[in-house]
């Protein structure tokens, strides 16, 4: 296939810090939940970088995810196009997994179905790096997309704070803190 020739991939220390902490946070079943659920995200981009022509030039796994990039210029409808298609990608394997979890009567599945759900939906917001922020910046430009980049990343850490406030754990504040450091350092 031309879309993976001299296709350079990457994987950082980091992404290895996040896969070692990730198995000591979680069980298998949990580890192979969410793994699932980020291959079904990443399978969507990858389909509509290949449906619409576009070609990968390296991908990276780091630690904050999987993050693919192309070569050649693209237009404002593929752009979004091939951001949208992660998330749309996992809600449709949330569907399924949840449908074949409860057939099954696995608890990987279902499990797996819930993390897609809250990926793709954590993915939509717009803020760069994330799939929202890239079709934010698509569609709005870079200056506008950053303003609203800044507000929902500002949200997401009053949000964490009331949940740690709560005792609802601090992944939504690490969260929080992520986003507004990348919009610091300009996305």
């Amino acid at each position: 296939m031309k879309m993976w020739k001299n296709v350079k991939i990457k994987v950082s220390a980091g992404a290895v810090l996040l896969l070692a902490a990730l198995y000591f946070v979680l069980d298998w079943d949990g580890l192979s939940a969410l793994l699932l659920a980020a291959a079904a995200h990443e399978a969507g981009h990858f389909a509509a970088l290949y449906f619409t022509g576009g070609r990968v030039s390296s991908v990276r796994a780091d630690v904050c995810g999987a993050v693919i990039e192309r070569s050649g210029s693209t237009s404002t409808l593929e752009e979004v196009i091939c951001a949208a298609a992660g998330p749309l990608a996992g809600v449709a394997y949330a569907l399924l997994a949840a449908r074949l979890g409860t057939a099954l009567g696995s608890r990987m599945l279902t499990a797996s179905a819930g993390m897609s759900l809250v990926l793709s939906a954590f993915n939509l917001l717009p803020a760069p790096p994330l799939d929202g922020g890239r079709i934010a910046e698509a569609l709005l430009g870079r200056r506008a997309a950053g303003a609203i980049a800044l507000a929902a990343a500002g949200l997401v850490l009053s949000a964490g704070l009331v949940a740690v406030a709560r005792g609802y754990g601090a992944a939504l504040l690490c969260a929080g803190a992520y986003l507004c450091l990348q919009q610091a350092s300009g996305g």
